[in-house]
Order: C-alpha cells, then structure tokens, then sequence
C-alpha cells in the first residue's frame, strides 16, 4: 500500500459519521481541505501541535484559517490542539467551547468534552459554492477588477485626448 497517495476519511461506528483529518497546519490551505471533503463527509478533524506558538496571538490566527475552511465546505470542524485553543467550529464559522468550563482561558491543563450536532445523513446538503468551484470565483472577481481598472484607465486617457 502507498502512503499518502491522497486525502482519506475515516468512518465512525458511534456516532456513524465521517470525517475528513486536515493535520497540522493543512488546514491553512483551502485546496487540499477541499480536495479531502467528498460528499460523505460530515466534519473535518483538525488535529494539530500548536504548543510551539506558545501563548502568543498565532493559537487565534491558525484557528481562524480552521474557521475559513469550515465555512468553504459547510462542515463543522472540531479542532485538537496539544497547547492552546481547541474548540469547534459550525459551518457557519462561530466558534464553540473555545474557553475552558468557568474560565476565559484557553491554556489549561486537560481535555473537553463538547457535543457537535451533525446535520442528518438525510437529506444531504447541496456542496457549498467553494466546495463546487474552489478558487474561480475568487480568480474570476480578481479578473473583473483587473478589467475593470483597465477600463477606467483607458477612458481617462480618451477623455484628456
């Protein structure tokens, strides 16, 4: 067998759901997330060492980029962190458990239990735009702006001739 040949999802038996594992910091790349989600999928997994960043605004920003693909691809993300900020993420981008129980630290010594809802295997939510297309229509808003300043340019330049 070939390692790493591609991304793979694992199916749970209790709850039956599947999920897709973004590793580390692959969760900063909204192709490869992409390309790990099939339709099946029902929460990404994002386990990652995050003790390096220290207690530093880095815990935020990396689970910001968690919060950019959940939203791209409609799934709840659970994020595990060794150090810092493990929380979960709905598919609308809010973000849950975040703090400890009774505290607004995200530092302590532990583990967290928390309850994501799944949405029902049936019926199955449409694939998000992003997820369908990825980055053309970012690409494709980058062209119509670039066309449009190239428009603006040259008409100022036929209304001084």
């Amino acid at each position: 067998m070939e390692t790493g040949g591609r991304p793979v999802s694992f199916q749970m038996q209790r709850p039956r759901a599947r999920f897709s594992p973004p590793i580390c910091f692959e969760d900063v790349f909204p192709r490869e997330t992409r390309e790990a989600v099939d339709e099946d999928t029902d929460f990404l997994l994002n386990l990652t060492i995050n003790g390096w960043f220290g207690e530093s605004a880095a815990q935020w920003q990396h689970a910001i980029c968690a919060l950019f693909r959940a939203v791209e691809n409609g799934l709840p993300l659970v994020r595990c962190t060794n150090n810092g900020l493990t929380c979960w993420i709905d598919a609308k981008g809010r973000i849950h458990d975040a703090y400890f129980p009774g505290s607004r630290n995200i530092y302590k010594a532990g583990y967290k239990i928390v309850t994501v809802p799944l949405q029902p295997s049936w019926p199955k939510q449409p694939p998000t735009i992003h997820h369908r297309f990825g980055d053309w229509f970012g690409w494709g808003c980058g062209l119509v702006t670039v066309a449009g300043l190239a428009w603006a340019l040259v008409s100022r330049r036929r209304t001084r001739s």
